[in-house]
C-alpha cells in the first residue's frame, strides 16, 4: 500500500486535477520531439529556454485545442494540451525569430506554466514584453 504522499500518489492528484481543467497532460519535455512538436523543427535551431517574469495582470482564454510549450516555438517541447476555453493567465511575451508572438501563461488552478502562440489566445495574449 502507497502512502499519500508517495511520488506515484502525487503523481496521480496532479494529473486527476489537470484533467478536471480540460488539459491533458503531455509529458514535461525539454527538447523537440518527433510526437510532441507542434510543427516540424526546421533546419535552423530554436533556442526554448527564455527569459519570462510575471509582469502581466491580464487573463484570457484558449480559442481552440492548444499547446503550452517549454519555449516559443512550435519546434520547443509540449508542457501540456489546453482545451478551447481554458483560462489562461498571463505573464508576459516575446516575439521570436520568426516575428511570432507568444506568451508565457499560467494555466488557471494550476502551478503548470509555459509559451502559448498569442493567435490561440482570445484576446491576443499578453500586453506585457518580457
Amino acid at each position: 500500500m502507497r502512502r499519500s504522499g508517495s511520488p506515484a500518489g502525487a503523481s496521480r492528484r496532479a494529473a486527476a486535477a489537470v484533467g478536471a481543467l480540460g488539459l491533458a497532460l503531455a509529458g514535461t519535455v525539454v527538447g523537440a520531439t518527433p510526437g510532441s512538436a507542434a510543427s516540424p523543427p526546421s533546419a535552423d535551431a530554436v533556442d526554448c529556454s527564455w527569459a519570462h517574469s510575471n509582469k502581466d495582470a491580464g487573463a484570457g482564454g484558449t480559442t481552440t485545442s492548444t499547446r503550452m510549450q517549454a519555449g516559443p516555438y512550435g519546434a520547443c517541447g509540449t508542457v501540456v494540451v489546453a482545451g478551447p476555453g481554458v483560462k489562461m493567465y498571463y505573464h508576459c511575451y516575446v516575439v521570436n525569430k520568426y516575428g511570432n508572438k507568444w506568451s508565457h501563461v499560467r494555466a488557471a488552478g494550476t502551478s503548470i506554466n509555459g509559451w502559448v502562440w498569442n493567435e490561440h489566445l482570445d484576446d491576443g495574449g499578453s500586453t506585457k514584453r518580457c
